[in-house]
């Protein structure tokens, strides 16, 4: 079977901790650059492999060529997350690449934020959103 979609909550995307939400954000949002950096440390095998285009697919690979055969994506972006930008710019060179990319930014949000759909009633649009991706992708989609 081949994929048929990328679901991508809030994704991680570049090695290098550079974007404007990084820079804005990387204190007191729930995720922080020294949590990020911890995570880097426990994947990485060694540090060349911030490099590989499969762990941080804006940093490595070049022109964008190494993402035209993937499948197209569902990217769900916080506004209070310091990976805002890099789940945007993904999703930027998916669609260069001729990849179809959806983002869905939920501005009031946190990092982590549709896991709350309990507590916080806005997540549920969220939900509903992934539904909706999920559904079209495996061509389940109710009529409209």
């Amino acid at each position: 079977l081949a994929p048929v979609l990328q679901m991508l909550l809030y994704p991680g995307t570049s090695a290098r901790q550079d974007t404007p939400s990084q820079r804005a954000l990387a204190d007191g949002y729930l995720l922080t650059a020294s949590m990020i950096q911890w995570f880097f440390a426990q994947y990485l095998d060694r540090e060349q492999s911030r490099d590989d285009w499969r762990f941080a697919p804006l940093d490595g690979g070049g022109s964008g060529a190494e993402v035209a055969g993937c499948c197209p994506a569902w990217i769900a972006v916080a506004g209070y997350d310091p990976l805002h930008d890099e789940g945007v710019a993904y999703a930027g060179k998916l669609r260069a690449a001729g990849v179809p990319a959806e983002v869905a930014d939920y501005p009031g949000m946190i990092h982590d934020f549709f896991k709350l759909g309990r507590f916080v009633p806005a997540v549920a649009r969220a939900h509903d959103d992934a539904v909706r991706a999920l559904r079209t992708a495996f061509g389940t989609a109710p009529p409209i």
